[in-house]
């Protein structure tokens, strides 16, 4: 949104970070070799560090245009050749497109890299069990590293 402190923000200062979170899940601590010690929290993610710079309204016109075509079915009420050209105005004007030029990524996880073999295997073996997706792509990523 145009106008925000946000937005505000970033003209006075186009560094960002930008987080992309992948899976996540809860650790028991009753699963390890030594279970007297506090539960965790597993996961993977990058962060993306770079410079933002903002669009003029055509190139926020034609954000919109292009993400609204990408999900939206050309017979969706909701496409964008659907939408009047009032709307698309009024809504081109109350927000306003970007880009991020990254210069830096970095992967960052906690995997339980720091537990023993016997307790990753314990870890893996009950985030496999319990169903969540999350969680299973956890284990798969936690049993590549073994």
């Amino acid at each position: 949104m145009k106008n925000t402190d946000h937005h505000k923000a970033f003209l006075k200062n186009n560094n960002v970070l930008v987080v992309f979170n992948g899976p996540h899940c809860y650790v028991s601590a009753s699963w390890y070799n030594t279970p007297a010690i506090a539960s965790t929290w597993n996961y993977i993610t990058v962060h993306a560090k770079g410079k933002i710079t903002f669009t003029d309204e055509d190139g926020t016109y034609n954000a919109v245009k292009k993400i609204t075509n990408k999900y939206e079915e050309a017979e969706s009420n909701a496409a964008f050749d659907k939408l009047s050209a009032e709307y698309v105005r009024q809504q081109i004007k109350a927000i306003i497109g970007f880009t991020i030029e990254v210069e830096s990524m970095d992967n960052v996880f906690k995997l339980s890299q720091n537990r023993d073999e016997q307790t990753k295997n314990n870890i893996i073996k009950h985030l496999h069990a319990s169903g969540d997706e999350q969680s299973k792509k956890i284990a798969e990523e936690m049993l590549k590293r073994l």
